[in-house]
C-alpha cells in the first residue's frame, strides 16, 4: 500500500458528516429500488465504493458490479486521505467510475475506474470481476481481476433473513495491490449488518457495515491500521 504521513481523524470529522449528510439525502428521496437487490448476502452486499473507485470491500474490489442505469457515490476517510468517488453502471455487468482523492501534503488528484463483471455459465454462484482502479495513474494504476463466491446465500424474504449469508472474495491485482494475491470475506447477519474482512496484498482490513436501505449504507472499522469510515448512496439516473 502508499504510505503517508498520519494525521488526525478530526480533521476528516466535518467532511464525513456533511458526505453522509447529502448521499443520505439523495437515497431517501429516491427511495428504495427493489430491482437493485442482488443474490446472495443482502441489499448489494458489495456496493460499497473503495478508496480508488471500483466496487467491493474497503480497498479491494469484488467482481460485483452497480446495476444498470444505477449511480453509486461513495466518500471514504482513513487516516490522511479521502476519497469522493461515483460508480455507474452502464450496462449489464459494466461499471465506470470517477472521483477526486485527497492525500495529506499532496495536491488532489482526479481518478478514474473501470469493471466488467463475468458470469460463468458453469459454476452457479461465482462470478469473476477484471478491471483497473487509477486507470489514468494519478497515484498508482491499478489492474485486478477477482472471483466472488456465494458460499452460503441466506434465505432472505419480505420478513428479513432467515440465516447467515456468506460470500468470499480472490484474485490478484497490481498497483496498490503489490502484485500479490488479495481478498476478503463478507459475513452478513441481517439485512442491516454484515461483518467485512480482507487482504489488500498488504495488509489485513475489517469493517462492520450497516445498511440503511438497498440504497445506503456505511462502515466503519480499521484499514492501513487505522481506524476508517466510509459512506456510500445510490439512485437511478
Amino acid at each position: 500500500m502508499i504510505k503517508f504521513k498520519s494525521v488526525s481523524a478530526r480533521k476528516h470529522l466535518p467532511h464525513a458528516a456533511l458526505a453522509a449528510g447529502v448521499i443520505s439525502l439523495v437515497s431517501s428521496a429516491h427511495g428504495q429500488d427493489p430491482g437493485s437487490i442482488l443474490p446472495g448476502a443482502g441489499p448489494e452486499p458489495t456496493s460499497q465504493t473503495t478508496f480508488l473507485g471500483p466496487s467491493g470491500l474497503i480497498h479491494v474490489p469484488t467482481a460485483y458490479t452497480v446495476l444498470p442505469g444505477r449511480f453509486r457515490l461513495g466518500a471514504n476517510f482513513e487516516r490522511d486521505r479521502q476519497s469522493l468517488v461515483g460508480n455507474y453502471g452502464i450496462f449489464r455487468d459494466v461499471e465506470v467510475g470517477g472521483g477526486w482523492i485527497e492525500r495529506n501534503g499532496r495536491d488532489g488528484k482526479a481518478i478514474a475506474n473501470a469493471k466488467v463483471r463475468i458470469q460463468p455459465a458453469n459454476f452457479r454462484n461465482v462470478d469473476i470481476g477484471i478491471g483497473v482502479a487509477d486507470a489514468f495513474d494519478a497515484v498508482t494504476r491499478s489492474v485486478f481481476a477477482i472471483a466472488s463466491i456465494d458460499v452460503i446465500p441466506p434465505d432472505v424474504n419480505v420478513e428479513g433473513y432467515r440465516s447467515i449469508g456468506l460470500k468470499l472474495h480472490g484474485g490478484y491485482g497490481t498497483g496498490v495491490y503489490n502484485k500479490h494475491l488479495i481478498g476478503g470475506a463478507e459475513l452478513s447477519f441481517t439485512k442491516d449488518l454484515s461483518l467485512i474482512g480482507e487482504y489488500d496484498g498488504d495488509l489485513t482490513n475489517f469493517a462492520v457495515r450497516f445498511s440503511r436501505t438497498s440504497e445506503f449504507s456505511m462502515q466503519a472499522g480499521v484499514a492501513n491500521k487505522r481506524l476508517f469510515f466510509g459512506f456510500v448512496g445510490g439512485f437511478r439516473l
